[in-house]
């Protein structure tokens, strides 16, 4: 028998799951949809859960669930109380060897993105959440509804629609940005777009957001007000989860996660980067480059007691592999 760490990283439009010795030899892997309840469903989550957790055992024949003696699973949907016993319904038949520790998916980023077991995060992805765990252990983070936050992908959207709207009553110029959304609706009339929009014929999604930015990066007025505006948001999301955990007169690392940090949007990363700078001017920038999983298997071997830090380039290394190949 060996002992296993298991960790499963379910965000809103893919899940992974990752099992590993305590040594932080990847052993096994498995890739699945998504992974948030919200969306699927607590029945369609349970199969995601049994289908990761099946695939990690195929490749590492040798060892049972049963082996697993800590497990981590980060969630997105997981934030309330209450979510803690709809996600437990879904991985209880799993059959493991430990109780999983089931946390918000922000907290396994940012221990996959931090060389410590604390600092913050922001996660600008088909959403945004914003979370941070200091010195002592204490954790806060944002609601994850879009409530006084910054909502990744969705957020600029929906600013984008607000702004055609503006430029359609003739508040402000027109904007490329309906040209763009035209086209992703193939519509041609704007009129025609916001009578889709309001009567359900079609529902622009986070997907469009790389329009924006790449609207923005050329130059367009309203595209710059939309990415600007958000990046700031997420911004200041951060400084209030530093307020909140005393830790501005502190070195930190912030980790930036998501889709929209990916891009590196120049526009974007600058209005973010200028707030940060000023309010926070000890926070060190970490874009997130290893899969977000390698935390949640992090924080089920510091579970248990043991030091994470000394296996976390052996876990990232095997994970980015097994990624690789898919």
């Amino acid at each position: 028998m060996t002992d296993l760490l298991f960790g499963v990283d379910g965000g809103g439009t893919k899940t992974h799951a990752c099992l590993s010795t305590l040594s932080g030899d990847v052993v096994g892997f498995g890739v699945a949809g998504g992974g948030n309840w919200e969306g699927i469903g607590l029945d369609a989550l349970a199969h995601v859960m049994a289908d990761v957790l099946d695939q990690c055992f195929q490749t590492f024949s040798q060892g049972t669930p049963a082996d697993v003696v800590a497990a981590t699973f980060s969630m997105a949907g997981m934030d309330w109380p209450s979510d803690q016993d709809r996600i437990r319904s879904c991985i209880e038949p799993l059959a493991l060897g430990a109780h999983a520790t089931i946390v918000n998916d922000s907290f396994g980023a940012l221990r996959a993105g931090t060389s410590t077991s604390w600092g913050l995060v922001n996660n600008a992805g088909t959403g945004g959440v914003t979370a941070g765990r200091n010195r002592s252990g204490r954790v806060f983070r944002t609601m994850a509804e879009g409530w006084g936050e910054g909502n990744g992908s969705g957020g600029l959207v929906v600013a984008a629609i607000h702004e055609m709207a503006l430029a359609q009553h003739g508040q402000v110029e027109p904007t490329k940005l309906t040209d763009a959304f035209l086209s992703a609706a193939d519509l041609h009339d704007p009129m025609e777009l916001f009578e889709a929009m309001a009567r359900g014929g079609w529902e622009p999604g986070s997907e469009l957001a790389p329009l924006v930015l790449d609207l923005a990066d050329s130059g367009d007025a309203a595209a710059v007000r939309v990415t600007t505006s958000i990046a700031e948001q997420h911004a200041r999301d951060v400084v209030g989860v530093a307020r909140v955990l005393e830790m501005f007169d502190e070195e930190t690392e912030l980790v930036l996660a998501g889709s929209v940090h990916n891009r590196a949007n120049p526009i974007w990363a600058g209005a973010f980067g200028a707030i940060i700078g000023s309010e926070l001017p000890l926070a060190t920038l970490v874009t997130l480059k290893v899969p977000p999983v390698v935390g949640a298997v992090l924080l089920s071997i510091e579970s248990l007691g043991m030091d994470g830090e000394s296996i976390t380039q052996q876990l990232s290394s095997g994970a980015t592999a097994f990624l690789s190949k898919d």
